[in-house]
């Protein structure tokens, strides 16, 4: 046509163009398009109920009504749905294919050209009936047409072959799987909150589903009942390698599930899942699942030392919130505001807010700060201590609530930590509603007095850390750090704190007085500068804290009065005897330290008394009354001058044991010495075999050139001689000729 055009003169232009043709995603070849007639569903016409319509009640109008009551979760997926139906033309549901379900009906021509669609209850219980017991293929059995139409199998009625859309078969699927009880048993009874039920209804698929599944239930429930099928939809991404790739085995880059959970275990999985952004497509691999399991091991190291604590604990000693020290109050505020952010997320399906709460929550304020405070408490405190059971009682009000706002996310680690932490309660942590009632430990006031004390702490910690960098102490045990304040709000705050029990130091002092300039100092933190001076005592050989009421005790003289008191009262229930309920009193505020005239007699110096004159004690020692039980009293008076002597033969095998530790240590040294010594020698004879061999080698080397070279000047000379000769002999032949030519002349 182009040439015979151009040849008439009549083309005005031409040219070629280059375009995109849609190929199939499956075989890769072109699609071949062709007019086929198909089976719609009617999105803007009025539906018909019982031979009647409502106006503007179409399919379109219903759909859109139902999205707007519908939980979108993340809620973006209620605009992409939502835009999909308000520009949806008319659904096609049918296909020509020669499997799948068919579209079973029977159909005939008008005259007008319209079809007529066959409408008969025998017709339609008899291929139900074949549905039921042989399947669809019945449809496709040779004679089915006149197998179903029975006496109408003579008019000109055609059978469909076409098949249902296999969307509109997967949106089908509530019908039966919530409403049909005889083929889902464990389903029934079913009761949807809109319905004035207490069941939810979620959907839960891939993004791509808001044009597939998704929209597909929406238009049949819609369509057939007036409502969505589902009261929540999640939306989720699609799973990606650590490089962000999409997963192929031809690339060999996919991640099994069922590998991860024989290496790592469920949980691993489960947590991987919960820690990521669902809403957007997740990447996973073997790096990323090594920090997955680093978070589960610390999450599972405070559960199971938190076991481990409450081991001895009984709620017969719990304390109530009112009568606790401030830091078991502030950790109970810290667990109240937890409360609310992960029962708000649970409600969203908000995941990873849930797994980063509380894995910042168990890592920051309990091991790293509430945990490593009170182990000291904990472990040397006596059993009576009033400090004691409030931590204990604090410790199991946390590792209830942490076992079960666990439950969902890691479902095996922490049903098992239940079965142990609780064993006469409910047999699963999975029988268990989420905690409640955490409002009555808020304390807004106290959590904004803690901030003051612990960004003081920083300081200290900062301060203690040079000084550990610089081998000027080991453990921070050994420190006794002076806090300088010049804030009167920070130095009020702390005027009644036990710094040294905050910072974990052995004392702790605080003063007013201006800083010097070498003072360590945080940016942060204005008007708080530390210096670290070393602890004045004795180490006590329970708490290893150092204290100059070290030896107080002639009982246990290797350890402070706290201390002896809590070894007294462990020997007592060893023995079958109750401890005696410690009474603390109050603490009396302490002021500044005013300066006092010099005492006629020398008194020592305490490490609370050095320094400025300007100084206050970061907390006083609190004195304890401790009701004696008869037995005690009367153990007391039996007490004779053995005791002494047993007290002083302990002390002696004591002293015996630690020189015999030491001579054993010091032998030990000498021997490394020795050893070190004798591969220092082994290691410069060595050194100095090797130096000799190498001398040797550049010496029978220049042995080698000064032959050489003497033998080279040798020929030179010898060559040298022989020319002499030889010019010699030359000149004596010459000489009389010479003189004969003369005579001529």
């Amino acid at each position: 046509m182009i040439k015979a055009l151009v040849e008439a003169g009549k083309l005005l232009a031409r040219g070629r163009l280059k375009h995109q043709y849609p190929h199939s995603w499956r075989s890769k070849k072109p699609v071949i398009f062709r007019n086929t007639p198909q089976w719609f569903i009617a999105m803007d016409k009025d539906i018909a109920d019982k031979g009647s319509s409502k106006a503007g009640d179409t399919l379109r109008a219903r759909a859109l009504r139902a999205i707007s009551v519908t939980q979108w979760v993340p809620e973006s997926g209620r605009n992409r749905i939502n835009g999909m139906i308000d520009s949806k033309p008319d659904w096609v549901i049918s296909r020509q294919r020669a499997w799948g379900v068919p579209i079973a009906v029977f159909v005939r021509e008008k005259a007008d050209g319209s079809a007529e669609i066959l409408q008969d209850e025998d017709v339609n219980k008899r291929i139900a009936d074949a549905f039921e017991a042989e399947g669809a293929d019945a449809w496709y059995m040779d004679g089915a047409r006149e197998r179903f139409l029975g006496s109408l199998a003579n008019e000109e009625w055609k059978k469909v072959d076409d098949i249902c859309d296999v969307w509109f078969d997967s949106g089908s699927t509530h019908a039966f799987v919530l409403e049909d009880a005889m083929h889902f048993p464990g389903l029934s009874g079913i009761k949807r909150t809109v319905d004035g039920g207490r069941d939810t209804v979620m959907y839960l698929e891939g993004s791509d589903q808001h044009r597939g599944w998704f929209q597909s239930s929406l238009l049949e429930s819609c369509g057939t009942r007036g409502r969505a099928p589902f009261d929540i939809v999640l939306t989720h991404g699609f799973t990606l390698d650590e490089n962000g790739r999409k997963m192929s085995k031809s690339v060999g880059n996919t991640v099994e599930p069922q590998k991860v959970m024989k290496d790592s275990g469920a949980d691993i999985l489960r947590l991987w899942v919960c820690a990521t952004d669902y809403a957007d497509d997740q990447r996973i691999g073997p790096e990323i699942l090594k920090n997955t399991i680093e978070t589960y091991r610390k999450l599972r190291n405070s559960i199971r030392w938190m076991l481990g604590t409450l081991h001895h604990f009984s709620p017969a000693d719990a304390v109530a919130p009112a009568d606790m020290p401030e830091l078991e109050r502030l950790m109970l505020h810290e667990l109240a505001g937890r409360a609310a952010i992960v029962r708000q997320a649970y409600a969203e399906f908000d995941y990873k807010t849930v797994v980063a709460t509380l894995s910042a929550f168990m890592n920051t304020e309990l091991s790293a700060f509430y945990f490593d405070i009170r182990k000291d408490t904990l472990y040397c405190d006596p059993p009576s201590s009033l400090a004691r059971k409030a931590a204990l009682t604090t410790i199991d009000i946390i590792c209830d609530a942490i076992l079960r706002w666990l439950a969902p996310v890691l479902s095996f680690t922490t049903d098992e930590a239940w079965r142990m932490y609780k064993p006469n309660a409910e047999p699963s942590v999975h029988l268990t509603l989420l905690p409640e009632g955490f409002e009555k430990f808020r304390d807004d006031v106290l959590a904004v007095r803690w901030e003051t004390i612990r960004n003081v702490r920083r300081v200290v910690t900062g301060a203690l850390e040079l000084e550990r960098a610089a081998k000027n102490i080991g453990s921070s045990l050994e420190a006794s750090p002076l806090v300088y304040v010049s804030d009167n709000n920070i130095f009020n705050t702390l005027f009644d704190v036990d710094l040294a029990e905050v910072c974990i130091t052995s004392n702790a002092m605080v003063t007013n007085d201006d800083a010097p300039a070498s003072a360590f100092r945080l940016g942060d933190v204005p008007g708080v500068a530390v210096v670290v001076e070393k602890a004045v005592g004795t180490k006590c050989a329970r708490s290893w804290k150092i204290l100059p009421t070290v030896g107080e005790d002639s009982e246990y003289p290797d350890v402070s009065p706290r201390d002896a008191q809590a070894l007294r009262e462990w020997k007592a229930l060893a023995e079958g005897e109750k401890p005696a309920d410690a009474v603390e009193e109050p603490a009396e505020p302490v002021g500044l330290i005013e300066p006092q005239q010099p005492a006629q007699d020398p008194v020592e110096a305490t490490p609370e008394q050095a320094g400025p004159d300007n100084v206050t004690v970061g907390k006083p020692a609190k004195k304890v009354r401790a009701r004696k039980t008869v037995k005690a009293t009367e153990a007391d008076e039996a007490r004779s001058a053995g005791d002494t002597r047993k007290v002083a033969a302990a002390r002696k095998t004591s002293e015996a044991n630690k020189a015999a530790e030491a001579s054993t240590r010091k032998a030990k040294k000498a021997k490394k010495a020795k050893a070190k010594k004798v591969k220092t020698k082994k290691a410069k004879a060595k050194k100095a075999g090797v130096k000799k061999a190498a001398k040797s080698r550049r010496a029978s080397s220049a042995t080698r050139k000064a032959k050489k070279g003497t033998a080279k000047a040798t020929a030179k000379k010898a060559k040298a001689k022989k020319t002499t000769k030889k010019a010699g002999k030359k000149s004596a032949a010459t000489k009389p000729t010479k003189k004969k030519k003369k005579k001529a002349r």
